[in-house]
């Protein structure tokens, strides 16, 4: 009988984890849908346009806080005190990047115009920062197990938004501004709900009790792949839409929003797997460490290209149901994503194994390469394929990073 509690308890565990990538995920999709239904395929571009700052910020949240909570707490004697440690730096590094925003929007505005966007270009330097802060509030639960209460932060930070989105609309437009103080209201209310959840012992507030060495330790080449990663990609969703214009970014997003049902999988394996498998490598050896990551491959791979080869061939079916048959047309650029994704699987799980031996460097060299080809590929691609030309151009930068992931594995294992 205790036996089977454990197993009960072990996988209700899981099931909560799960459940939280498909609340963060499934929010994400369905807010793709949504504006663009209520606002427009132009807003949602221009949404996406801005975003990419917090996207840029949440990779470098990612390395220096929130992988050292699922990675370098194991390896520490005391692992909760490095924890808070740890959310402490993240509540200093916020409040410096709310700052440091501030004064690059303002900087922006003074160069280029800005009066038509209104309030919400103000919006968004501090939306930004809530929802960096919540992130390795997530991760922080996540590091310590505590699935439910990660699920339930996020349920308020990204399901309640679409409701108050999908009531709001129904009776009032939705424009940028109203998209932003939706987003605001419940990255607050999720943050404050985080204090009232977390372990609230009493930690050293002082600057140089932080774990600023162990962290920038493990993550110096993290940080510095992060930068390169997004102007990997994103010098290229950058480039479309000075080339091909918001309505254009707007399309690749939507159709690139129907991928995000596969975010659930890719999440999930980010959480899960470098606390596991840096665990079992440090406390168990190396035997129990490849038996565990060649099972966690085939499970999560036959999953994968299950859920590509449904999404391929009902492509057209997908964006007439989702979005209406105006968007079918987009079905051949969906069906590009889906052989794109299949790249972005094997270098996810490449890239993961590689930070669980530490091996961060190997990343940076991938992306330094991928950089290079993409500052001089997306011009060419764009200007002669369109949307086509910027999924093709994604391919060769995954395929890039793919071989210099298995050049490094094999020289680790050499090692």
């Amino acid at each position: 009988m205790q036996k089977m509690s454990q197993i009960y308890n072990r996988h209700k565990s899981k099931g909560f984890a799960l459940g939280d990538q498909a609340v963060v995920s499934g929010s994400n999709f369905i807010f793709g849908i949504v504006v663009t239904r209520y606002a427009g395929l132009d807003t949602y571009g221009l949404f996406v346009m801005f975003w990419l700052v917090f996207l840029f910020m949440q990779g470098l949240f990612e390395s220096f806080i929130s992988l050292p909570n699922l990675v370098v707490s194991n390896s520490v004697e005391n692992k909760k005190a490095y924890l808070r440690a740890n959310e402490r730096l993240a509540l200093w590094l916020s409040g410096i990047n709310l700052m440091i925003l501030y004064i690059g929007f303002g900087i922006y505005s003074v160069f280029v115009s800005v009066e038509d966007l209104g309030y919400a270009f103000w919006l968004f330097p501090i939306v930004i920062v809530c929802f960096l802060k919540h992130e390795t509030n997530r991760k922080y639960f996540f590091a310590t197990e505590n699935y439910l209460k990660a699920l339930v932060i996020d349920s308020v930070a990204y399901l309640l938004q679409l409701v108050v989105l999908l009531i709001w609309g129904q009776f009032y437009p939705i424009d940028l501004g109203i998209i932003l103080s939706v987003l605001l209201i419940n990255g607050i209310l999720a943050n404050l709900l985080f204090y009232v959840m977390y372990d609230k012992e009493k930690t050293n507030l002082k600057l140089r009790a932080l774990p600023w060495k162990k962290n920038w330790d493990y993550a110096r080449f993290l940080l510095l792949t992060t930068i390169l990663q997004w102007f990997s990609g994103n010098f290229l969703m950058a480039s479309a839409g000075v080339i091909l214009g918001t309505t254009s970014v707007g399309i690749i997003k939507i159709v690139q929003n129907l991928m995000g049902i596969l975010n659930v999988l890719f999440t999930t394996l980010e959480n899960v797997i470098p606390a596991k498998a840096s665990f079992l490598l440090q406390k168990q050896g190396l035997k129990y460490y490849k038996r565990y990551i060649k099972k966690a491959a085939t499970i999560s791979g036959v999953v994968f290209i299950v859920l590509l080869l449904a999404i391929f061939f009902s492509a057209e079916q997908l964006l007439d149901f989702v979005y209406g048959s105006d968007f079918s047309t987009y079905h051949p650029y969906l069906q590009l994503f889906t052989i794109l994704y299949l790249g972005v699987f094997v270098g996810t799980f490449l890239q993961l194994t590689i930070k669980t031996h530490g091996k961060n460097k190997w990343i940076f060299y991938a992306y330094v390469s991928s950089t290079i080809v993409s500052v001089c590929l997306a011009k060419p691609l764009i200007e002669n394929f369109q949307i086509a030309g910027f999924i093709i151009g994604l391919m060769i930068l995954q395929l890039i990073n793919i071989l210099v992931y298995f050049f490094s594995l094999k020289s680790i294992n050499h090692g």
